[in-house]
């Protein structure tokens, strides 16, 4: 479904922008270089598109060995990864509050990975990590490559990815089938979920680029886990599973690296000592005043 994103940009662009179409197509498309070729498009694109289906791969696989909140959860060392990548390739300025946030993250994973009613199999908690680790290294990656480009270069590079996604991964599929290694019985597809998590995945996506392009990817990444509860609540009352300790010291820690990463602790602080500055200041200049004008009276 990604395909439909640049389309949609580009009615929005014309009509709403009053953009020329020509004018939108070339500035859009130097995402891939001076000299857009077909090569350079696909060295923009085919690396993020295989991270993006072997990550996915791997989670699906996870999650059908252990419970979604779990895999959710485990999802946390996602945010550990960007963090220590962002430090080292994107450069960024290291926060105290970034650090405790990741530690806050790491913690809660690791109280749930001993929780033996959300996770139990070894196998699909590597499998998620292992898809966590490598989602986060595209996430810094792509910011990166790309930087902060334009809605319109966001909205294309997502339209390209969905192009080479259907047009690769169908090949596979093919070759299942006609081989009869795998079977599709189109009447038992269920439309319904299928469609559902079309739609959500696209969601996501796409916020997830937006943000990525004009946040951080720590920032990103640490949010994400944010739905964590609810992937609790839904085991809870759809698989019936109980509500253990280790579950809720977990999600603790994990929220409150949430809260960490979410509030500018040093731009406040920042702020209210250039307030407190700026009114030190302006009572040293009125004490100042006023006895130069006492001076000047006592002359007179």
């Amino acid at each position: 479904m990604d395909i439909v994103v640049y389309p949609i940009y580009l009615v929005y662009a014309i009509f709403i922008l009053k953009q020329r179409f020509k004018e939108t197509i070339k500035e859009d498309f130097k995402l891939f270089g001076r000299r857009v070729t077909f090569l350079s498009i696909t060295i923009h694109i085919l690396p993020f598109l295989v991270v993006n289906v072997l990550t996915s791969y791997a989670y699906a696989r996870g999650l059908s060995k252990i419970a979604s909140s779990a895999a959710g959860i485990l999802s946390g060392m996602n945010p550990t990864v960007v963090f220590i990548e962002s430090l080292i390739v994107l450069r960024e300025k290291f926060l105290f509050r970034k650090a405790f946030a990741t530690l806050f993250v790491v913690g809660g994973i690791i109280t749930i990975s001993f929780d033996s009613e959300f996770t139990g199999s070894a196998v699909g908690i590597i499998l998620v990590l292992a898809s966590s680790i490598g989602s986060g290294t595209s996430n810094v990656m792509f910011k990166k490559v790309f930087g902060r480009p334009s809605l319109g270069k966001l909205c294309l590079y997502l339209s390209f990815i969905g192009l080479f996604n259907i047009t690769l991964n169908i090949i596979p599929t093919v070759i299942l089938v006609k081989t009869n290694v795998d079977r599709i019985t189109w009447e038992h597809v269920p439309w319904g979920p299928v469609l559902g998590v079309a739609v959500l995945s696209l969601f996501l996506t796409v916020l997830s680029i937006f943000g990525i392009a004009l946040l951080s990817p720590l920032v990103i990444s640490i949010g994400a886990i944010f739905g964590l509860p609810l992937n609790a609540a839904m085991d809870i009352i759809f698989r019936n599973m109980t509500i253990t300790s280790k579950l809720v010291i977990g999600v603790v820690l994990i929220l409150i690296s949430v809260l960490l990463i979410s509030i500018p602790i040093e731009e406040i602080w920042e702020n209210y000592k250039g307030k407190r500055e700026d009114e030190i200041k302006k009572e040293i200049i009125s004490q100042t005043s006023e006895s130069n004008a006492s001076i000047t009276i006592e002359k007179f």
